[in-house]
């Protein structure tokens, strides 16, 4: 089935896309962020909020592909799922909506710490993030209508 195809593939470019964005920009972006920036001494303030939540995403964000790999399979079609499973799913389903919306806050908030003439900056930020949130969506929609039950058959996840 076409829907069955564009499930499995959709679910190895996210997994690429993780392990190139985390394994390389992300990670770097954390690096230089912890050395050059003196959040963690400003409790309190503005920077020192942005500095934990930010380490949270990072934190949620790393170990969403560990959590991945110790997954339990999924059963047969006729088979009733295992409770290990059900909890795989939500634990991993919830932690990374967390760590989406957690990320606009932590960013939304680390705009506010710009030097002067932010504002620019806060809304080219806000109409881009708006631009991708609408494209994505536009594009989940579009993947979900094609599936003829209304659910993502991804077979291999």
């Amino acid at each position: 089935m076409a829907s069955n195809r564009i499930g499995s593939y959709s679910l190895y470019i996210c997994a690429f896309m993780a392990r190139v964005s985390f394994g390389f920009v992300k990670s770097a972006g954390f690096i230089v962020a912890i050395v050059n920036f003196d959040a963690f001494g400003q409790k309190g303030y503005k920077a020192y909020n942005h500095a934990i939540m930010g380490c949270v995403v990072m934190a949620l964000g790393f170990f969403q592909p560990l959590n991945a790999a110790f997954r339990p399979h999924k059963v047969g079609t006729g088979e009733s799922q295992s409770m290990l499973r059900t909890a795989w799913e939500i634990t991993h389903k919830a932690s990374g909506w967390i760590a989406i919306l957690l990320a606009g806050i932590t960013i939304g908030i680390g705009t506010t710490l710009l030097p002067a003439n932010n504002r620019a900056f806060q809304a080219a930020y806000g109409i881009g993030a708006g631009g991708l949130l609408i494209v994505l969506t536009t594009f989940l929609i579009i993947h979900r209508s094609k599936d003829s039950g209304g659910n993502v058959n991804d077979e291999n996840f």
